[in-house]
Order: structure tokens, then sequence, then C-alpha cells
């Protein structure tokens, strides 16, 4: 089986939040996405908590706040994506 993208763009250039799409990554923690920059991770945050694992010093409180607020908008959406991918993910 193929494993689902779940991604979303924030509103400053550059970044993006993204799910795990390899079923040993999904396996090895708990649900969460990562925060994004020109395509290479950068952070991580947990959900449905919301609560930042990883989080870059130089990173600005505009684009954490947006990672927030889509962290709790799509958190459903993205432990289900998780969930797939823990048994349908890339190997």
């Amino acid at each position: 089986m193929n494993p689902r993208i779940f991604k979303k763009d924030l509103s400053e250039y550059g970044y993006s939040m993204e799910v795990d799409v390899k079923k040993d990554d999904c396996n090895r923690e708990a649900a969460h996405w990562h925060l994004c920059k020109n395509g290479r991770r950068i952070g991580q945050i947990m959900v449905p908590r919301c609560v930042w694992t990883e989080l870059p010093s130089d990173c600005s409180r505009r684009v954490i706040t947006e990672a927030e607020e889509l962290t709790r908008e799509y958190s459903d959406e993205i432990e289900s994506v998780y969930n797939y991918n823990r048994l349908n993910g890339a190997g």
C-alpha cells in the first residue's frame, strides 16, 4: 500500500508542516508532525497536545503560532494519517 501524505503550507514563505510517511518512523513515536523550512525538517510538534519536542531557536513567533493553530485545527486528520502510515507507510 501507499502512504498517505498530509502537508500544509504556512503563510510565511518556505515553511510547511508535514506528517511522516515511513512506517518505521510512525511506529517509533506517538503522533506528531514536522515543521519544515524549504523542505528540510527543523521542528517537531506532538498531536493533539500541541507540545514542541524540537523547535529551532531562530523560528519566528508567527511561524510557531501558525503551526500550533494548524495542529489544533487538523489534529484528528493528522492522527488518522499518522496511524494509517504506521501500517501502510513506505518501507
